[in-house]
C-alpha cells in the first residue's frame, strides 16, 4: 500500500509548472427541506514551489461575492482576504491598518501563515476539497490520508473496471467500525479513481470518484483529474461536492501570475518580503508607504462649483430682498 501512494505522489511531484481553473460546487442537504449551494471558483498557478491561488466564493442565498488571493514564493507572501469592513480593503491580521485600511496579513519572519493550496494535490483526498486545502502537499500527509487509517487489516488486489486494470486496496479498522476500499490506476499515473468508506457504528458513508483526463505537456502526456464527485453522509446529514477542472495547462512560460503587478495589488498595500514589511508602489516593493496620486475629476469639480455658486447666489438674493424690505419699512 505505501508503494502505491508513493507512485501517485511521485507522479504529481513531477509536475513542475501548471495553470488551472477549477469550480467546486457544494450543495448541502439536511433532514430539513432547506438547501443551499456554495460555489467556489479557483485560479491556480504553480511553478517550482511558487503557488498562487485565487478564490471567488459565492452563496446561492446571498448576493455577496468574496475574493481571496494567496501567493507564496521564496521571496514574499501575499494574502488578500475580505475584511470586516469591505471586501476591497484586504484582510487585517497581525498588522495595524494603514493607508485607509489597505493592509494585508503578515507573519514575520517570513513563513507561510496560511496554507496555499497546491493544485497538484487535487483529487488525492477522499475527505473532499475543504479538508484537502487545509493540508500541505507532501508524502507523509498522503500516507496519513490513505495508509495510517487502514489499521490492522488491509489487502491489495487487482480489479478490472471497464476493461482497465486497477489496484484495489480493501481495509477494515475493527476498533473504529470502519471499512473501505481505494482504487488506483497504474496506467494513468497511479492516480486515485475511486474510494468508498463506511462505518455503521458512526453512521458514516463516503463515496469519492475521479474522472481522469489526458493533457499535453512539454514532457509528454499528463493524467490529471477532470471531474471529482464527493458524497459524505454522517447520520442524516448529507453533503455533496462536485469539482470540475474547467481548464488546465502545463509548462506555461509566464512569470506574471507570481508578481505583485500580476496580482493587481493596489498601490500602498503591505507585502511580506524577505522577512520585512514592504509596500507596493505600482512598480516595485519599497520600504515606505508610497504617496497615492488621486487625479482630480474636473467634471465633478465643475459641477460642484456650479451647484455651490447657484446656492450662494440664491442666498445673496434672499438677503438682498430682506434688506430692501427693511429699507421700505423705514421709509414709511
Amino acid at each position: 500500500m505505501p508503494e502505491l501512494i508513493k507512485r501517485m505522489y511521485d507522479y504529481r511531484m513531477a509536475i513542475e509548472n501548471m495553470r488551472a481553473e477549477v469550480t467546486v460546487a457544494m450543495p448541502v442537504h439536511t433532514v430539513r427541506p432547506h438547501r443551499t449551494e456554495i460555489k467556489r471558483h479557483f485560479f491556480f498557478a504553480y511553478d517550482r514551489g511558487r503557488v498562487r491561488c485565487d478564490e471567488t466564493l459565492s452563496n446561492s442565498e446571498t448576493s455577496h461575492v468574496r475574493l481571496y488571493q494567496h501567493l507564496s514564493t521564496p521571496d514574499f507572501y501575499f494574502l488578500r482576504h475580505p475584511s470586516i469592513k469591505t471586501p476591497e480593503s484586504g484582510g487585517v491580521f497581525n498588522t495595524s491598518e494603514i493607508n485607509d485600511g489597505n493592509s494585508l496579513t503578515l507573519n514575520l519572519p517570513f513563513e507561510q501563515p496560511f496554507n496555499t493550496l497546491d493544485p497538484r494535490r487535487i483529487g488525492t483526498d477522499v475527505n473532499g476539497f475543504d479538508i484537502m486545502e487545509t493540508k500541505s502537499f507532501n508524502y507523509d500527509t498522503l500516507l496519513d490520508d490513505f495508509y495510517n487509517p487502514l489499521g490492522e487489516n488491509y489487502n491489495v488486489s487487482v480489479d478490472y473496471v471497464d476493461g482497465e486494470k486497477l489496484y484495489k486496496v480493501s481495509y477494515q479498522v475493527s476498533r473504529a467500525g470502519i471499512s473501505g476500499s481505494h482504487w488506483f490506476n497504474p496506467q494513468k499515473g497511479f492516480n486515485l479513481v475511486q474510494s468508498k468508506v463506511e462505518s455503521e457504528m458512526r453512521g458514516l458513508y463516503i463515496d469519492y470518484s475521479v474522472i481522469l483526463g489526458m493533457f499535453d505537456s512539454d514532457k509528454g502526456s499528463v493524467w490529471f483529474p477532470q471531474k471529482i464527485f464527493h458524497r459524505h453522509r454522517v447520520k442524516n446529514n448529507v453533503s455533496e461536492e462536485e469539482t470540475v477542472v474547467d481548464s488546465i495547462e502545463f509548462d506555461v512560460q509566464d512569470e506574471t501570475p507570481f508578481t505583485p503587478a500580476g496580482l493587481g495589488i493596489p498601490v500602498g498595500y503591505q507585502v511580506a518580503a524577505f522577512g520585512e514589511i514592504k509596500y507596493w508602489d505600482g512598480k516595485e516593493l519599497v520600504d515606505n508607504i508610497p504617496y497615492v496620486f488621486k487625479p482630480v475629476n474636473l467634471h465633478s469639480r465643475k459641477v460642484f462649483w456650479i451647484v455651490n455658486g447657484i446656492g450662494f447666489a440664491l442666498i445673496a438674493i434672499f438677503i438682498l430682498m430682506k434688506w430692501i424690505q427693511m429699507l421700505l419699512r423705514r421709509s414709511n
